[in-house]
């Protein structure tokens, strides 16, 4: 009797859960038509989004809170793999919640990310958090500028920013997984565009269809590129098929890995001038991009455009990336070309808005400029700054020379710079002892040499024994500055095509 008493309320149970179903069905629709809906089923979800969002209904929260403060719990205990599971589940039930995105990423690469000494088990939390948002928060959440907005701040703050111990790793690890899709800083958008624009068309290739074969016949899966990289014997390489082939998986492994779309690169490129693809700046430049153009109230759009500024002053200050083929000079230095776009972009956000901080941060770029295109032998560009600056800002002392103006920031900032400040000062003073070295002053070179290792010695001495903030905020030694100098030297005195 026990027994048939306990399978009728089982029974009952499921009976009131699948009418609880059917009645949030029409909930749904009756949410739907007053639309305080945010339950609709995402397109092409996967079945679990699918089943959680249609299904349960209000009860996805009630779930969504009891796995919330397993995650807490399994955090305190340091059980970090479980938690990446648990994560997963909680934004399927919650796919439309952007603070749960947000909260989860922010989770994985900020908090969960320090707990590791090594550099190399950082990088893979940080990757985490990013893919958590990239590839599947902005998946579910297209239009929400908010996610795109946490998506560039992690590019901009957590890899471009020298907060972290590790961001050095960080910015290599990233270039290094982007520059052999690449093939160098930035994609040929009109070899991308001629290829075909899908897998059916690219086996209608000629001879494509042989190719993909002898992969296969080879024990190469054809459509996984890391795979066929790196494995390929030299034989297939040489088959007449290949480049299309390496340069649509190239691209193909591009869009899916790093979920960039090549068309809204090449917008952001004519707007805002070349970019440098494998560094974290172009990065959080795309997704302010993104963000701007669907930018819904006044604090997502000023957001978006001051992330859009932030970016390409830091492409100013360090978007030049010089390496070795052997990655045995990784530097980072000032990309002079993005001047014009970030004077232009400001100038534009000035005539639209009246916010103050977009004065006070167009005020301090102008120092920067100054300063920089002065220790990079730009004294023309550099005097035009000074001009500019002093037209914007009449309380800046309008009567000092140019030299007289650096030397003065010379001797104020010298300490207290930051790591790409001093970086591009003590470069920039090897680049003019080379210059003068080569107009045949060897007096003036030697002094130019003199000064660029005394300015490095300044800096470095108050990290010399704090091993931590060496790391962290540390120049890269003096042989490396001298080689970037001299290949910015040739790179200048080569004819420009």
């Amino acid at each position: 009797m026990k027994r048939l008493y306990t399978i009728l309320l089982y029974g009952l149970g499921l009976s009131c859960l699948f009418g609880a179903g059917r009645l949030n069905l029409h909930l749904l629709d009756v949410r739907r038509e007053q639309g305080i809906t945010q339950a609709d089923p995402v397109e092409n979800a996967p079945p679990l989004v699918a089943f959680t969002t249609v299904t349960l209904g209000g009860f996805r929260g009630i779930i969504a809170d009891l796995l919330w403060l397993r995650s807490s719990k399994l955090q305190e205990e340091g059980r970090y793999f479980e938690l990446v599971q648990l994560a997963d589940w909680i934004t399927k039930l919650e796919p439309r919640f952007t603070e749960v995105w947000a909260y989860q990423a922010w989770n994985l690469a900020y908090n969960i990310s320090v707990m590791f000494p090594a550099p190399e088990d950082r990088w893979r939390w940080v990757q985490h958090g990013i893919e958590l948002l990239r590839n599947e928060g902005i998946r579910y959440n297209p239009g929400d500028a908010r996610l795109l907005l946490e998506l560039g701040w992690l590019y901009q703050h957590k890899i471009a920013g020298t907060l972290d111990d590790a961001h050095l790793y960080y910015k290599r690890a990233l270039a290094e997984s982007l520059e052999p899709l690449l093939s160098g800083a930035r994609p040929d958008f009109q070899r991308w565009k001629a290829l075909p624009p899908n897998r059916e068309a690219l086996q209608q290739v000629k001879g494509m269809a042989s190719l993909l074969d002898r992969l296969r016949a080879a024990d190469m899966d054809p459509w996984r590129w890391s795979q066929v990289h790196d494995t390929a014997p030299r034989e297939l390489r040489l088959d007449p098929a290949w480049p299309v082939y390496s340069a649509f998986m190239k691209r193909e492994t591009f869009e899916r890995v790093f979920a960039l779309s090549p068309e809204t690169m090449e917008k952001i490129e004519d707007t805002y001038g070349p970019q440098d693809w494998r560094l974290p700046t172009s990065h959080s430049l795309y997704w302010a991009y993104r963000a701007r153009q669907v930018a819904r109230d006044t604090y997502e759009q000023v957001s978006s455009r001051r992330m859009i500024f932030q970016s390409l002053q830091e492409a100013f200050r360090r978007g030049r990336l010089v390496q070795n083929p052997d990655h045995s000079l990784f530097l980072l230095s000032p990309n002079l070309d993005v001047l014009p776009y970030v004077l232009q972009g400001y100038r534009e956000a000035m005539a639209e808005s009246e916010n103050p901080s977009l004065r006070d941060g167009y005020r301090n770029f102008l120092w920067d400029a100054v300063f920089i295109l002065y220790t990079y032998q730009e004294q023309t560009k550099a005097q035009s700054m000074l001009d500019e600056l002093r037209r914007f800002d009449p309380t800046v002392d309008q009567t000092s020379s140019l030299d007289q103006v650096v030397l003065h920031l010379f001797a104020g900032r010298v300490e207290q710079m930051t790591q790409e400040e001093a970086t591009s000062v003590v470069e920039g003073t090897l680049l003019q002892s080379l210059l003068w070295a080569q107009a045949g002053d060897a007096r003036r070179a030697a002094g130019f040499e003199q000064l660029a290792v005394q300015l490095w010695s300044t800096y470095m001495d108050p990290r010399m024994n704090d091993p931590q903030l060496r790391e962290r905020t540390g120049l890269p030694p003096l042989m490396q500055l001298r080689q970037s100098a001299a290949l910015r030297l040739r790179e200048s005195r080569s004819p420009q095509p």
